[in-house]
Formats: structure tokens, C-alpha cells, sequence
């Protein structure tokens, strides 16, 4: 799912189970065909809001359900990142970050750039048991970025006859999962000002008239 505004999030590619390299190949051919597309504003709880209601469409039933969230700016768009955010992990989501730490040109768009945005996606944008954020800082780092999110996400994989992995409920039609027990989730930081996106848009706005 792309997302920009809080009223603008497109799925690309809809709920598919990944078993195998062809599946992931699959995946990723359909992935590549759809049109880059740009869009103003950022916000990071909408995109949570609606990956929350994609979960009731996926016909999959796991023991953990993760979000997560890739993005180059702060929140500015929609309710805050800690609403949304406290909510889905309540309901049981863990919401992982990858922060696009890449510095613009001077522009528009360079306005609403905010120092350690990795620090601002730990403080006011992650959540549950496990969550992690990556930064990336160069372009070059990006696929790698990727891989590591991916392993980090599935390494706690066990098999089935794992004494430590809780076995899924037997429900029919559904694919299940069993997965290794995540450490509980830690308190909240807030250290950042997980307003400061709002804050800088309130203020460009007023600037421009």
C-alpha cells in the first residue's frame, strides 16, 4: 500500500501468501509494473488506520500481524502517529519503521525535512512486542535496508514441533502460521516531538498566505 494525505492510501498489490522464491519473484514483478505516483502531504496514521482495516480482507489468519511503515518525513496529515499507533498495537499489531534519512535540495518539500527522523519513527511511530526501526541514509543502502528489515521480521520463525512456538487455532480455510514468542512490548519513549510535523506544516501554511 502507497499512502500520502490521511484520505489518500492505494493498495498496489492485494493480500497474497508468500511460500517460496516464486511466489516472491511473483510478488515483486507485480510490484514493479505499477506507476510511480507522488502526492502531497505525509500521514503516517492514516496509513496505519487503513493497513489496520486491510488485515480484516487478507483470508490469513497468524499469530502476528505487522505494519510496517516506510517514509522520508514526519506525520502532518490526519491524527497523530501516537493515536494511531497505540491503537493498532492494542489491537495486537506490531508496527515496525524504515525512516528514509536522505536529504533534499533546497526546495518546497526540503521545508518539512527533520533532523533523526530515525529517532522520531523509535519515539512517535513504532509499537508492540519486537518493533524495530531501520535508518536508511544513502539510496545505494536501500535494498539492503530491505533485507535486513525482512530477515530481522522472520528470523523468529520456528518449526512446528518448536516447544516454544504457541500453535495457531485450527480454523478452515485459513493459512496459519506458528511463530517464535516476541518479548513484551516496551513503554513508549516520547521523547521526540511527535508533533513537530504538524507543527512545521500549521507553519508553512501560515507563511504562504
Amino acid at each position: 500500500m502507497e499512502w500520502a494525505a490521511h484520505f489518500i492510501q492505494t493498495v498496489l498489490v492485494p493480500w497474497r501468501v508468500i511460500a517460496n522464491a516464486a511466489d516472491a519473484n511473483a510478488f515483486a514483478d507485480l510490484l514493479a509494473a505499477q506507476p510511480i505516483k507522488r502526492a502531497r502531504m505525509t500521514s503516517i496514521s492514516g496509513a496505519i488506520f487503513e493497513a489496520r482495516k486491510l488485515f480484516e480482507l487478507s483470508n490469513v489468519e497468524s499469530l502476528r500481524r505487522v505494519i510496517d511503515v516506510s517514509g522520508d518525513g514526519p506525520n502532518n496529515s490526519g491524527t497523530t502517529t501516537i493515536r494511531a499507533s497505540d491503537a493498532a498495537v492494542k489491537a495486537g499489531i506490531v508496527i515496525n519503521g524504515l525512516a528514509l534519512v536522505l536529504k533534499r535540495p533546497d526546495g518546497p518539500y526540503s521545508y518539512f525535512d527533520i533532523p533523526n527522523l530515525d529517532h522520531y519513527y523509535a519515539d512517535c511511530v513504532i509499537g508492540g512486542p519486537g518493533s524495530f526501526v531501520l535508518a536508511v541514509t544513502n539510496k545505494r543502502e536501500f535494498t539492503t535496508a530491505i533485507r535486513q528489515k525482512m530477515i530481522k521480521e522472520i528470523a523468529g520463525l520456528q518449526r512446528p514441533n518448536d516447544p516454544s512456538v504457541r500453535p495457531s487455532p485450527s480454523k478452515a480455510g485459513l493459512v496459519h502460521k506458528t511463530q517464535l514468542r516476541l518479548p513484551p512490548p516496551t513503554k513508549r519513549r516520547a521523547k521526540y516531538d511527535c508533533l513537530i510535523g504538524e507543527k512545521r506544516w500549521d507553519q508553512y501554511q501560515s507563511e504562504q498566505w
